[in-house]
């Protein structure tokens, strides 16, 4: 495995994007197909069933990690064969527990939440055993993470999604219902461990060292700490989204939340590229500036180019592939793809937080959005239903971005210039896919509203974008002629 210093991090980091991207596209042409089917054959209620027994489960997962791989990404030495056994004990020793806390406390959740079906509690049990296949893959992936090798890291993932999504289709045409997915989480978790520690290959032993931890925990702490504000941001919808109409609201909500957030398939490219790299220019901090400002450019590009049409064509869209009954979920879905074109450029700014070892700032920062979207969530939904939850996912996604830009404004410029240029053309590619969606009917106005924004977007980013795609295409050759050079060595 290389170490830090052989990293050529512009050129691996481009790589990086470019392997992600190609793994952006087949997971979530994946999850698309896998969500069409199981939208046909379950009921909103049995999504909504199943959002709300795994909030319970994704919580005890988050707080198992405390941070500690994040700590072996940031740190500018190579992590020790002692530093990654003590992390891999740590986990398994956590989330050990965890399970045994889940199939002890599980019997409460129909008490706690009396609409669930009387099967809840074994479905959360049933679900407790992945974390245990998460503590067993978390460090080969972190590793593979911080030398940015992500080629088979994609190739995994694409594997994770295809099973998941098989299994779960296969049982529910069977009649499983809602223990479809819990089945094939099961089995998907199985499958990304053995996986990922076949490409690891490595073999630390298992001891533990207290100070090794103690300063492991330092800064993983308050990394983690910001990954269960997120972790409640999901859980609003489960928790509050009964307001605008019990479980099949929830249902709803679940289905816009994840829908809208399909581009945040490009998000995460950004975090886990960006906070790797960024972390590895803690002595180039300039270069760390300039990177943080392309990252920026790049991703409002990428974001707003898919938002755009998704908005205009949701409508249309969602009762062609999902069926009629998800109507209710246009008007929420269209609100959470505006929300996300904040969302994107404040993933960049945290990671850079992140990467200049300020996780407490990042974590505050983390906590106020988070209490924006729980005092808006609640009042929106119960006062205006499905569309004031949506409302209440835009406010907090640009409050969250304001206070990002606050943070950062002296460590990296932000594209305002190139972010308006950017708007401007989807703004118009939109327009153009919407006069065609109200000339053309069916499927056939879909597909020809999709060829003309795609069109009249290309044309655009053509003419004024045409340098970063230059910049991409360069990078791509510069790591080719790296790879190759170290290969004849």
């Amino acid at each position: 495995m290389p170490v830090v210093g052989e990293l050529d991090v512009g050129s691996l980091g481009t790589t990086a994007v470019i392997q992600l991207v190609v793994r952006a596209f087949a997971t979530r042409g994946i999850t698309l197909v896998g969500t069409v089917a199981l939208a046909r054959l379950l009921s909103p209620a049995e999504f909504g069933v199943f959002a709300t027994v795994t909030v319970f489960v994704t919580f005890l997962s988050i707080i198992g990690d405390f941070g500690i791989g994040a700590s072996l990404i940031q740190q500018e030495h190579e992590p020790t064969d002692v530093e990654l056994s003590t992390a891999i004990v740590a986990q398994i020793a956590m989330w050990g527990t965890i399970v045994g806390v889940i199939w002890l406390t599980a019997g409460f959740l129909t008490n706690i939440r009396p609409d669930l079906p009387s099967d809840s509690p074994a479905l959360v049990r049933v679900l407790a055993p992945s974390l245990l296949l998460v503590a067993l893959r978390l460090v080969p992936t972190l590793m593979l993470t911080r030398v940015l090798r992500f080629g088979p890291l994609a190739a995994v993932e694409v594997g994770q999604q295809a099973v998941y999504f098989g299994i779960a289709v296969v049982l529910a045409v069977q009649g499983y219902g809602v223990w479809s997915f819990a089945y094939a989480t099961l089995v998907q978790g199985a499958f990304a461990t053995v996986a990922v520690n076949l490409i690891w290959r490595r073999w630390v032993g298992l001891r533990f060292d207290r100070r090794v931890a103690r300063r492991l925990l330092g800064f993983g702490l308050g990394f983690q700490l910001a990954h269960i504000v997120g972790w409640a941001r999901d859980a609003i919808v489960p928790v509050f989204g009964g307001l605008a109409g019990g479980l099949d609201a929830v249902g709803y909500l679940g289905f816009a939340w994840r829908n809208g957030q399909l581009v945040t398939a490009v998000e995460q490219i950004v975090q886990r590229v960006t906070f790797p790299a960024f972390s590895r220019l803690q002595r180039d901090l300039n270069r760390q500036a300039q990177m943080t400002l392309l990252a920026n450019e790049l991703v409002i590009l990428a974001v707003a180019s898919i938002q755009g049409w998704i908005i205009v064509a949701a409508p249309r869209l969602v009762p062609l592939l999902f069926s009629q009954k998800w109507i209710p979920a246009v008007v929420p879905l269209q609100l959470v793809c505006i929300g996300s074109l904040a969302g994107a450029s404040t993933f960049v700014l945290r990671s850079l937080i992140y990467a200049r070892g300020n996780s407490q700032r990042a974590t505050f920062l983390a906590v106020i959005t988070m209490v924006v979207l729980l005092v808006t969530f609640p009042f929106l939904t119960a006062m205006f239903g499905l569309p004031g939850a949506g409302v209440s996912f835009v406010l907090s996604a640009y409050a969250g971005l304001g206070l990002h830009l606050w943070s950062t404004r002296r460590m990296a410029p932000f594209p305002w210039t190139g972010t308006v240029r950017v708007i401007a053309g989807v703004a118009i590619a939109a327009l153009a896919a919407a006069a065609i969606l109200a000339l053309v009917q069916g499927l056939v106005g879909l597909l020809l509203s999709g060829l003309i924004y795609t069109a009249t977007l290309a044309l655009f980013g053509w003419r004024f974008e045409r340098r970063h795609l230059l910049n991409l295409r360069a990078s791509a050759l510069s790591q080719r002629v790296h790879g190759a050079a170290n290969h004849g060595q």
